[in-house]
């Protein structure tokens, strides 16, 4: 899953992100490997907004 990529964020995120495919938040991870909020903004800003139409 997202093995290695910010494990803390991961726990956070895996919980109420449960609906999105692991596929996206790690996509996301690997993108922003060195920016943990970065990554987060877009999950928060992009995916999430996204799944709630």
């Amino acid at each position: 899953m997202l093995d290695g990529y910010f494990p803390a964020v991961q726990v956070y995120f895996l919980k109420p992100t449960a609906h999105v495919d692991s596929r996206i938040l790690k996509a996301v991870a690997i993108e922003n490997s060195k920016d943990v909020d970065a990554a987060a903004e877009i999950v928060l800003s992009e995916i999430l907004p996204y799944l709630s139409k």
